[in-house]
């Protein structure tokens, strides 16, 4: 009975590791400029697959849960190989290319309208609809939310989308980790630790504005990081895999 226990628990260990679809909270939007160049950064939790793709828009939302969906559109598509969790993607976009850049994988699209009289960010799992819908009810968004960023207004997030600054938001990503409001800034960025936590840690620190720094001189402010994240295993993973490992060298010892 122990080593079918044990043998489960290293089964357990290797599913998990194996990708499944992207779920709310498998990325966290961790920088925005809306100075030139415009650019976003987002660290992923898990492992992306090459060809898998991650979309992002800056329209916003209206109260009934519909999209005012005026605004640009950008995919990011993971490279040869994929990336695995810790990775940091920095995307930037700017007027004279129909595409952005990323330091990692490529880019379709651009987000290059962010403004600095406040905006927003969205990020999901299937591309977001451009039907120019801009009166409630707006648009219907058939993918997955992964995380929402707001930097409009006084206190960030709004009641509703009332142009295209503003966004409300949406009641699947109103969870901690899951998004951040900043009142109306120009820039901001991460700047907690980046080694020593678990993912549930990091998620914690990120939608944590005292963990950020923020600024309204583009260039005072600089470059978006791109540096990766050292993630500590979660204690009961730690435990289950060392269980699993245990189970396999008994085997092998009894054969």
């Amino acid at each position: 009975m122990k080593n079918l226990l044990l043998s489960a628990g290293c089964l357990s260990l290797l599913a998990s590791s194996a990708h499944a679809a992207l779920v709310a909270g498998d990325l966290s939007v961790i920088g925005f400029r809306a100075d030139a160049t415009d650019s976003v950064a987002f660290v992923v939790w898990t492992t992306v697959n090459a060809g898998e793709s991650i979309y992002f828009t800056d329209s916003g939302y209206f109260s009934d849960g519909t999209m005012r969906d005026s605004e640009d559109r950008m995919t990011w598509t993971a490279p040869t190989g994929g990336i695995t969790a810790g990775t940091v993607i920095v995307i930037g976009s700017t007027d004279a290319q129909p595409n952005g850049t990323a330091n990692i994988g490529t880019v379709t699209g651009r987000l290059n309208g962010l403004s600095a009289s406040g905006d927003q960010v969205f990020v999901g799992t299937t591309a977001f609809p451009g039907a120019s819908d801009t009166t409630m009810p707006g648009s219907t968004y058939s993918g997955t939310l992964l995380f929402g960023l707001d930097f409009a207004g006084a206190t960030g997030w709004a009641t509703t989308a009332t142009g295209t600054n503003d966004s409300a938001l949406p009641s699947v990503i109103n969870s901690l980790g899951l998004n951040i409001g900043f009142a109306d800034i120009d820039n901001g960025q991460f700047i907690g630790a980046r080694t020593g936590m678990t993912i549930d840690q990091y998620k914690a620190a990120i939608v944590n504005a005292a963990n950020w720094t923020t600024n309204d001189d583009g260039v005072a402010f600089g470059n978006l990081s791109t540096t990766a994240f050292t993630i500590v295993p979660e204690p009961a993973a730690a435990m289950l895999g060392s269980l699993g490992m245990l189970g396999l060298l008994r085997r092998r010892r009894v054969r």
